[in-house]
């Protein structure tokens, strides 16, 4: 489902942070990627296990090291908008961009003492990007010429920091471990641009006049989040693993965005214009900034249950709460100066608060056999329930002050109200082929299919559409939104392990996606050793 995330911004926070604890370091095995991630529980997968369980940590005999470099991944960063009119601010001007990045990840796993181990894991990705481009343009205007300098840049940080420890111990009943994860993540953009415009006009009288256009657009956005998971493991039962974990994660997302302009007649500063009269400048600047924090706190809990040799599921329960406030101001200036001289200026401020909270259940079962001894053959049936409640409210003002009608202020309020209802279903088969005593290979085919319901209802207050009786179509008093949307996806996936020898095994993936909107490909690589 490919979710509307511009409506609001709470919606972009709880849909990253609630899978968090799900998995950690760098999620499941390439081995299990190329079967296919929903198999992850119900195929036994060292490295995917201790990420989902640490207590499968001790389940390792001696110790290993295990580097991962992922492909170009798509990160998802909340990016506040400037609102379309600034006379009053409206908390759903908010978009997401999309950034690849390629995080390489290490981690070690050993055995510590008396049946004890432990897991060091750990995850970066840091880019830099500048960019600066300048051109001068002549433009024939039929009865003049236009030359303009333009200059342009950008700069783009992204940063991602990951540490993960495990500690768990084996026994002959089972084992038991806990895990402590911190992740942080940074992302910068800044825009900037100016453009000078020299524009000579008229036939017998020629005309110079001067257009100057500069403009700086800066995004920030933070995230600091700390998780803590504990599971237990007992073989040869029923109820084989148990895992529950809790989260808290601060984010704060910042915009700025500043425009200025200027028209001038007179180029050369004798305050005239090319007929000699008096010489027009106008005057014009925009400025917004908005500065929004955010607490979440999630929890979560899974089992995975064996019931026969061949059949096993699982089942995950999921719950999150995001608090946050914050607030937004502007500020537009237009002055015109000739004949008469003229201005006009506005500002407001908004605060807000709200809460999210979002409800997830999942479950599965799987059957997994080897009809032969070097081939696993393995299919399953998974669903996916998950709710989203979004409250958000808050009081805000503006004001118009112009030379002619003197000072116009008024005090207004909005709410915001969304629920959003998921299912998805989901039907994997995979295979598993030792073809070589030194190489397998892996298969994986999944079917997706989701559908969301939304319901979105946005009210201002009255007394908003009394601040400026020239504009009051810019905000309606209310609006109600209602969409239904279905998707199919259909994912592919093959993996190729090689043993190098007895110790080192690498291991490749590659695949596919495809949906009525999206075609991509991916791969993996990763490498392991055994001591």
């Amino acid at each position: 489902m490919k979710v509307r995330f511009h409506i609001i911004v709470w919606i972009v926070f709880a849909t990253l942070v609630v899978p968090a604890l799900a998995w950690t370091q760098t999620s499941v095995s390439v081995r299990m990627r190329s079967l296919g991630t929903p198999f992850s529980g119900l195929i036994d997968d060292y490295l995917t296990d201790v990420y989902l369980n640490p207590a499968r940590v001790a389940d390792l005999d001696g110790s290993m090291v295990y580097a991962l470099r992922l492909p170009p991944e798509t990160i998802i960063v909340p990016y506040p908008t400037v609102p379309r009119y600034s006379y009053y601010l409206t908390l759903d001007e908010v978009d997401i961009v999309q950034y690849g990045v390629e995080p390489v990840g290490l981690s070690y796993f050993g055995s510590v003492f008396g049946g004890s181990a432990i897991s060091l894991g750990t995850e970066m990705y840091v880019s830099n990007d500048d960019r600066f481009t300048g051109d001068v343009e002549l433009e024939d205007w039929g009865a003049g010429l236009r030359r303009r300098e333009a200059n342009r840049g950008d700069a783009t940080e992204i940063h991602h920091y990951v540490l993960d420890i495990t500690l768990g111990s084996s026994s002959d009943t089972g084992g038991r471990g806990v895990r402590l994860r911190a992740d942080y993540d940074r992302f910068d953009f800044t825009e900037g641009e100016r453009t000078d415009d020299l524009i000579y006009t008229g036939d017998t009288a020629p005309e110079i006049e001067r257009r100057l256009r500069s403009r700086v657009n800066t995004r920030e956005y933070e995230r600091a989040t700390l998780e803590i998971a504990g599971g237990v493991h007992r073989p040869g039962t029923l109820l084989r693993e148990i895992i529950v974990g809790a989260g808290l994660a601060r984010d704060r997302l910042v915009a700025r965005y500043g425009w200025t302009g200027i028209d001038d007649e007179d180029v050369d500063g004798n305050g005239l214009d090319p007929q000699g009269g008096l010489a027009s400048y106008v005057y014009e600047h925009k400025s917004y900034e908005s500065d929004r924090e955010y607490w979440v706190y999630d929890v979560f809990a899974r089992m995975h249950l064996e019931w026969t040799e061949h059949v096993r599921t699982k089942h995950i329960l999921g719950f999150t709460r995001s608090d946050g406030d914050g607030g937004a101001g502007f500020v537009t200036d237009d002055e015109w100066y000739g004949t008469a001289e003229t201005f006009r200026r506005t500002d407001g401020s908004y605060s807000y608060d709200g809460m999210t909270q979002d409800i997830w259940a999942e479950t599965a079962i799987g059957f997994s056999t080897r009809p032969v001894e070097n081939v696993l053959i393995a299919l399953a049936v998974q669903g996916l329930y998950r709710r989203m409640d979004f409250e958000e409210a808050g009081p805000g003002d503006a004001s118009l002050t112009s030379n002619g009608g003197g000072t116009d202020e008024s005090a207004y309020a909005q709410w915001h109200d969304r629920k959003d209802e998921t299912f998805e279903v989901s039907l994997p088969v995979a295979m598993e082929w030792s073809f070589h005593k030194y190489a397998k290979l892996r298969i994986g085919i999944g079917l997706f299919v989701d559908r969301q319901e939304y319901d979105y209802l946005f009210t201002r207050g009255a007394a908003a559409l009394e601040a400026f009786s020239e504009i009051p179509s810019f905000v309606p008093l209310a609006r109600q939104d209602r969409d239904v949307e279905t998707d199919t996806e259909i994912t592919y996936s093959n993996g190729l392990e090689i043993n190098i020898n007895e110790r080192f095994v690498l291991d490749l993936q590659g695949g596919g996606t495809y949906s009525s909107v999206n075609l991509a490909s991916f791969g993996f690589i990763s490498a392991r050793y055994r001591f």
